[in-house]
């Protein structure tokens, strides 16, 4: 059971620390900071409540998980916020720049990470087995949609 619980928590981290893209920091890193930015883990699958059937007491006690990480949170997520390009904004420009920029934001982002496992893993208590088997199905359809897609087909 711990197992599972341990294994949802997974794709998150991993994104942040590259992607599995050799460890560099990239655009991987910056797309799960970014996601974490707009919601947490326990706030995503409290917006998928009925999808896990997730009973009002549940639900209670997942949404107070998501606040206390929220306000745990507050100043790292204002600051990645702040310091991230938004999405539709040009990318080009100063590289060193805005790996200066990233380098300043990694504390935050880990911070993001950081305590987005720590809430996930009592989140992940809250389930029943059935629940935690579907959680950890959104949860990694989640972290796909957020990898970066590679160019190119075969051929």
């Amino acid at each position: 059971m711990m197992a599972l619980a341990v294994s949802a928590l997974v794709p998150l981290p991993l994104l942040a620390q590259g992607g599995g893209q050799g460890g560099q920091p990239g655009r991987g890193g910056m797309m799960a900071a970014r996601a974490l930015v707009e919601q947490g883990s326990v706030e995503f699958l409290v917006s998928k409540a009925a999808e896990l059937s997730i009973g009002d007491a549940q639900k209670a006690q997942l949404q107070a998980i998501a606040t206390r990480w929220a306000e745990t949170v507050k100043e790292p997520r204002e600051q990645v916020k702040a310091g991230m390009p938004q999405a539709g904004q040009p990318q080009g420009g100063d590289r060193e720049a805005m790996m200066a920029r990233m380098q300043t934001l990694r504390p935050h982002m880990q911070k993001l990470v950081d305590e987005d496992a720590k809430a996930l893993e009592a989140a992940m208590k809250l389930l029943d087995d059935t629940q935690r088997v579907a959680a950890k199905t959104l949860l990694d359809e989640r972290a796909a949609s957020m990898r970066p897609r590679r160019g190119g087909g075969g051929g």
